[in-house]
């Protein structure tokens, strides 16, 4: 299987290619990234028209917020994207 083209649908995870067997089929699953950005502890540096996803925390630098609806949004507010934490 070709590498997942989104994001892992948890913050804080990462794909990772598994194979069983020695030139067998390749699955993608996921493993938890203590590096990962988009956590509580380490949210992502939100701008102005970048692509947000559901469950991931964002910053302005100053408050924390939780995306509740993926897509583009053009700031960083309570309301229909993001939810302050």
């Amino acid at each position: 299987e070709d590498k997942p083209s989104i994001v892992t649908p948890r913050p804080g995870f990462k794909w990772i290619p598994i194979q069983k067997t020695a030139g067998g089929s390749i699955t993608w699953v996921e493993e938890a990234d203590p590096n990962a950005e988009g956590t509580a502890n380490k949210p992502i540096t939100f701008v102005a028209g970048m692509n947000v996803w559901e469950n991931y925390y964002y910053t302005d630098g100053q408050k924390r917020y939780v995306c509740i609806k993926a897509g583009n949004p053009s700031e960083l507010t309570e309301g229909e994207y993001f939810t302050e934490f």
